[in-house]
């Protein structure tokens, strides 16, 4: 069996790290207009959502070739 070293399990425990530090910080929204959304922002959200759909199939022909 291969020994695993430091260096290979370094970034996988850092990782572990942030992530259970990060589950202890409480998600907060920072809503400026008394907690109404912004119209600008989800149009943003759709625009980027739909440029995603279309970016995937785009990616899958370009790897396949």
């Amino acid at each position: 069996m291969k020994k695993i070293s430091l260096n290979q399990s370094l970034p996988f425990i850092v990782l572990m790290a942030v992530a259970i530090v990060a589950i202890f910080i409480p998600a907060v929204a920072n809503f400026n207009d008394g907690g109404k959304y912004s119209s600008a922002d989800i149009a943003w959200i759709i625009v980027a959502t739909a440029l995603v759909f279309l970016m995937t199939p785009g990616l899958a022909f370009f790897y396949g070739g």
